[in-house]
């Protein structure tokens, strides 16, 4: 694999990888730290693939496995936010980013990090199919997450209006 066509897999696909880091790291700065640790397992994984799934179903999986692995690193520091917490960093947003994607990723960071990656996942539009294979569970399980999630993000965002 050459520097040249790594730069166009990741060109093809780094919204995406972006977007799921942000829900693993809300914060800006550690967004891009993950970011960064993602691409170096990109790199250091691509000899290894075997075309068993689309390139971008793999890059999911270690998007997600990255995520998790950094979670996992970063709990003991960074707790989901209680109800109160949840409330104070709400009123620290600009009246008029309310309704627009910071509020949403304030709720994602309340979920536990199944529910996180499942809807980074759903966000992503990938199908039940591709999500269940990159989380390694059923189809139907997805789509029963997926609905238990909605309700609860709603909840949230009715919190927030």
């Amino acid at each position: 694999m050459t520097e040249k066509q790594f730069q166009e897999i990741i060109s093809t696909n780094k919204s995406a990888i972006w977007r799921l880091c942000r829900l693993y790291a809300p914060e800006q700065e550690n967004s891009r730290d993950l970011f960064q640790d993602v691409l170096i397992q990109i790199w250091q994984s691509l000899p290894s693939f075997r075309a068993e799934s689309r390139l971008e179903t793999w890059i999911y999986r270690i998007t997600v496995n990255t995520g998790i692995r950094y979670m996992l690193k970063m709990k003991k520091y960074d707790k989901h936010l209680s109800l109160d917490e949840f409330d104070i960093k709400l009123r620290e947003l600009p009246r008029e980013n309310k309704d627009d994607y910071e509020a949403l990723y304030l709720c994602i960071a309340r979920l536990n990090e199944v529910d996180r990656t499942l809807t980074g996942l759903f966000l992503e539009d990938l199908p039940y199919r591709e999500i269940a294979e990159v989380m390694g569970i059923t189809e139907n399980n997805v789509g029963v997450k997926i609905s238990r999630i909605k309700k609860s993000l709603a909840a949230c965002i009715g919190h927030i209006g």
